[in-house]
């Protein structure tokens, strides 16, 4: 049925008088040795960042500004790259990186909004440890290699607090400088060895728990970051409270995404309902960080269908205990009950709810995961369905 599909695409493409050897340019791009695909993304790095950095010094207005698209758009490429050459180790975690530094870059770009450049560091620093992670645990590149670039990471993540970096200034830069510059000289020189990636490529676990476990420890995240953004904002520190909420987000989207993934042999549609309602709530939210939403909604009139439908799928899933899809749902229930004035004196009573049914199902994956077995006889039968419906 693969042939089928594809080879009418191989002879159009072949056969376009505007696109001689396209094709045949993508296959080999796709089944170029990892060595190759790691020295182009140390080369895409090191031009991004010549070009970023001769606009900033030698260029002023739309030519700055379009000498830093072009530098984004490299490091767009690179991150697509070394999402591919990382994903033997964790395919789940070189995507979160891989979102880490798209979402950063989309900042970086947008430069010109208030407190952008800052928003852009602190992704980057989360890219920066993730990568930093997969290159220790991975079998094919030095793992000081991994450690430094952490550190570089840990490093940007300083720039939260603008007046905190400042107090860091210059350890914080320096360390991000030499991080980030060894990975990429490395990556130019030397590449990966090829033998051991391919090693990790073969033996790379496919099993969906730990991508549960992985979604769990991102929610956790999404949790400290969001207590920690009330912290700032009891505290007066709106600024602070305005990047932490964002780096919020990002967990939470990233949460969103894993949980498409994870529940779409349950039901696909259901699935891709469940992710437009949290991604336009988050969205709806970002927005109104910085004063750019043209109505005031509350977002729980997203969440609350969010975690009705996310609660609807658990319970129809196999591989996960019921009673977690029966708390998620009341507690979406809660959150809309929350909106109506006469509430009032139940809203701190549903906002508990709310987050015992929310922390239960996070600290369920964390711990226990799915039940592999029941995962993959689900995905299976969705397959044969969508192939039957075909």
């Amino acid at each position: 049925m693969t042939q089928a599909i594809y080879k009418p695409v191989e002879i159009e493409l072949q056969s376009h008088p505007v696109l001689p050897g396209s094709y045949e340019m993508v296959e080999w791009f796709a089944e170029a040795s990892p060595r190759l695909k790691a020295r182009i993304a140390g080369a895409l790095y090191l031009f991004s960042l010549l070009t970023v950095a001769f606009g900033e010094l030698s260029l002023h207005g739309r030519w700055a500004i379009a000498a830093g698209l072009v530098g984004v758009s490299g490091m767009v490429a690179m991150t697509m790259l070394l999402y591919d050459i990382f994903r033997p180790v964790n395919r789940g975690l070189s995507l979160l990186a891989a979102f880490f530094s798209l979402v950063g870059l989309t900042f970086e770009a947008l430069r010109s909004q208030p407190r952008g450049m800052n928003v852009a560091i602190v992704f980057a620093g989360l890219y920066c440890i993730l990568t930093g992670y997969l290159i220790f645990r991975s079998t094919f590149l030095p793992r000081i290699l991994g450690v430094l670039i952490a550190i570089a990471g840990l490093g940007w993540l300083t720039f939260l607090s603008t007046p905190f970096a400042n107090r860091l200034s210059p350890y914080d830069v320096a360390s991000g400088v030499l991080g980030e510059g060894s990975v990429m000289l490395w990556l130019l020189v030397m590449g990966v060895n090829v033998q051991r990636w391919k090693e990790q490529e073969r033996i790379a676990e496919a099993s969906p728990r730990p991508r549960a476990r992985i979604t769990g420890v991102v929610y956790l995240l999404y949790f400290l970051t969001a207590v920690s953004a009330e912290v700032f904002v009891g505290q007066g520190r709106l600024v602070a409270y305005d990047a932490v909420n964002l780096v919020a987000y990002a967990f939470y989207i990233a949460v969103t995404l894993l949980f498409f993934h994870m529940f779409r042999p349950v039901n696909r549609s259901l699935s891709l309902l469940a992710a437009f309602f949290s991604l336009v709530g988050c969205a709806n939210d970002v927005l109104g960080l910085f004063n750019l939403a043209p109505y005031k909604i509350s977002s729980l009139v997203f969440f609350g269908p969010y975690c009705i439908l996310i609660g609807y799928l658990i319970f129809r899933s196999t591989f996960l205990p019921r009673i977690l899809g029966v708390l998620l749902a009341i507690a979406g229930l809660g959150w809309l009950i929350v909106l109506s004035p006469a509430a009032n004196h139940l809203s701190t009573y549903l906002k508990v709810l709310g987050f015992l049914a929310e922390a239960s199902l996070m600290l369920w994956l964390i711990v226990k995961g799915v039940n592999v077995q029941r995962w993959k006889e689900q995905a299976i039968a969705a397959v044969r369905v969508t192939n039957h419906v075909e």
